[in-house]
C-alpha cells in the first residue's frame, strides 16, 4: 500500500510540474477576449493555474501531500490583511473585491510555487523553460519589428498615435509581441533577463550558459524596441548583474561602464518624460544664422496629471485610501480642466472641457506607489513596501552569507531584478504582474531549497 501511495505521489508530482510548465509558457499570451465585469483580467494561464490549485488542494485534503515551508509568506499574507481596510471607503465593493481577488491570486501563486518546486533539478528545469520561451519571443519579436521595412505589417507591433507620423517604422512602431501593450512585454523581458543571467551562472552546463548569454542579448534588444520607460529598470538590473560578475577582462569592464552610463542617462530621461512631454523638440536659428537654440515641450504629460491626482487622493484619504480599484471612479473629483488641457491637447488637439472621459477617467496613475497609496492608503502601501523590502533583504543576506559562488550569483541576479522592478514601480504598476510574482516565488523556492540542503 505504501509503495502504491509513493508511486501515485510521484506520478502526481510529475503531472503538476508539467502543468506548471504550461502555466509558465502561457503567461506571455495576454491578448484575451474581454469578459463581463472582469474585462481582460482573466488570462489563459489562469485557467491552468486553477487546475494546478485544484489538484494540489485535492492531494492536500486527502493526505497525499504536506504543507512545505514558504519563506516570507507571513509578510505576503499581512499585505493582504492591510489592504482590507480600504474597503471602508469603496462605493463599489464588487470592483474592489475583484481587485483584491487579483492580488490574492498572485500571493497564492507565490505560495503554490513553494509547494510544487521541491528540488533544485525541478527549479533549474523551470528556469531553462522560461528562458527558452523568452528566447523565442525575443527573436520572433525582433524579426517582426524588421518586417515593415520590407512592406510586411504584422500583429506583433503596436502603432503609436499619429503624433510621430507614419513615414518611418522605427519611429511609429513599438514591439508588443503576444502582449497587449509594449510595456508589459518589456517587464516580462525584464524577468527573463534575470532568469537568463541565472542560466549563465549555472555550473558545469556550457549549453545552458550559452543559452543564457544569447537570451540576455536578445531580451535587451527586444525590450529596447518596445520604446517604453521600463527599459531604465532593465538597464539597472543588467548593470548590477555585471557588477557581480567576477570574470576580468576589457570587455567586461567596458560593458559595466556602458551599462552604468546607459542606465543613468535613461533614468534621467525617464524621470523627465514622466513629468513633461519633451517632444516635439524643435531646433531653430535666427535669420542671420549666427545664433540658435532648442525648444522643448514642457507641457505636463497626462500621466503626471493622474499621478498628481493620486497624490491628492492620498492626502484626502491618508490611512485607508479611496478603495481598491477606485482610482478611475474617483479621479474626476481630483482633475481640473485647467491643469489637464495642455497635456491632453498634445494628443487630442480638438479636446474640450466636456470630454471628461478623455482627461478625467480611463488612465491609471502608472505608478505602483502612487496608485496603491491612493487606493489602499498609507496602511496598504506600507504593507506592500514591507513585503518587497523583506524579499530584497532576504536575498541580500543570502548573497552575503553564501560560500558557493554560483549561489551568490543567483541571489545577486534575483536581487538585481527586484531592484530594477522597484525603480520601474515609480512609473508603472508592477504589483499586479504575474511574471514578477513568478520570479519572487522562484526566489523564495531557491532560498528554501538551499536552506533544506544545508540542514
Amino acid at each position: 500500500m505504501g509503495q502504491k501511495n509513493n508511486m501515485f505521489s510521484a506520478m502526481m508530482a510529475g503531472v503538476l510540474e508539467k502543468l506548471l510548465w504550461l502555466y509558465a509558457i502561457l503567461i506571455p499570451f495576454m491578448r484575451v477576449p474581454p469578459l463581463p465585469i472582469v474585462g481582460e483580467k482573466i488570462q489563459y494561464s489562469d485557467a491552468v493555474f486553477m487546475v494546478i490549485l485544484g489538484i494540489w488542494a485535492w492531494l492536500f485534503l486527502f493526505g497525499k501531500t504536506r504543507l512545505k515551508k514558504t519563506p516570507l509568506l507571513l509578510p505576503a499574507v499581512l499585505m493582504l490583511v492591510f489592504l482590507l481596510p480600504s474597503f471602508a471607503n469603496s462605493p463599489l465593493w464588487l470592483k474592489s473585491f475583484i481587485e483584491f481577488a487579483g492580488i490574492s491570486y498572485l500571493v497564492v501563486l507565490y505560495f503554490l510555487l513553494n509547494q510544487l518546486v521541491l528540488s533544485k533539478e525541478t527549479w533549474w528545469r523551470i528556469v531553462r523553460l522560461w528562458v527558452w520561451v523568452a528566447f523565442i519571443i525575443s527573436i520572433t519579436g525582433i524579426i517582426a519589428y524588421l518586417l515593415p521595412y520590407f512592406g510586411v505589417k504584422n500583429m506583433l507591433l503596436l502603432a503609436s498615435h499619429d503624433l510621430l507620423g507614419g513615414a518611418d517604422p522605427s519611429l511609429v512602431f513599438r514591439l508588443r509581441s503576444v502582449f497587449r501593450h509594449p510595456g508589459m512585454l518589456a517587464t516580462y523581458l525584464h524577468v527573463s533577463v534575470v532568469f537568463a543571467s541565472i542560466l549563465i551562472f549555472k555550473p558545469k552546463d556550457k549549453k545552458a550558459n550559452l543559452l543564457g548569454y544569447a537570451t540576455v542579448v536578445l531580451c535587451f534588444i527586444a525590450a529596447f524596441l518596445t520604446k517604453t520607460r521600463t527599459n531604465a529598470g532593465i538597464a539597472v538590473t543588467i548593470f548590477l548583474i555585471l557588477v557581480l560578475f567576477q570574470k576580468k577582462g576589457i570587455w567586461i569592464s567596458i560593458a559595466k561602464y556602458a551599462f552604468f552610463t546607459y542606465a543613468l542617462i535613461l533614468t534621467v530621461v525617464v524621470i523627465a518624460s514622466t513629468i513633461w512631454w519633451i517632444a516635439p523638440v524643435k531646433f531653430y536659428k535666427d535669420a542671420g544664422g549666427t545664433s540658435g537654440g532648442v525648444e522643448i515641450n514642457l507641457a505636463h504629460i497626462p500621466y503626471f496629471t493622474h499621478q498628481k491626482a493620486s497624490f491628492d487622493m492620498m492626502r484626502a484619504h491618508p490611512f485607508v485610501g479611496v478603495g481598491l480599484g477606485m482610482y478611475n471612479y474617483k479621479s474626476a473629483d481630483y482633475i481640473t480642466w485647467e491643469e489637464a488641457k495642455d497635456a491632453y491637447r498634445v494628443i487630442f488637439p480638438d479636446i474640450t472641457e466636456n470630454d471628461i472621459d478623455k482627461y478625467k477617467r480611463g488612465i491609471d496613475p502608472h505608478s505602483t506607489y502612487l496608485a496603491w497609496g491612493a487606493e489602499a492608503g498609507t496602511v496598504g502601501l506600507a504593507a506592500i513596501l514591507w513585503f518587497l523590502f523583506q524579499i530584497g533583504y532576504a536575498l541580500f543576506k543570502k548573497m552575503r552569507t553564501q560560500t558557493d559562488v554560483s549561489e551568490i550569483y543567483i541571489y545577486g541576479a534575483l536581487l538585481a531584478g527586484l531592484a530594477g522592478f522597484a525603480l520601474n514601480g515609480f512609473y508603472v504598476d508592477i504589483l499586479t504582474m504575474r511574471h514578477l510574482w513568478f520570479m519572487l516565488g522562484m526566489a523564495a523556492v531557491f532560498m528554501q531549497i538551499c536552506a533544506e540542503r544545508r540542514s
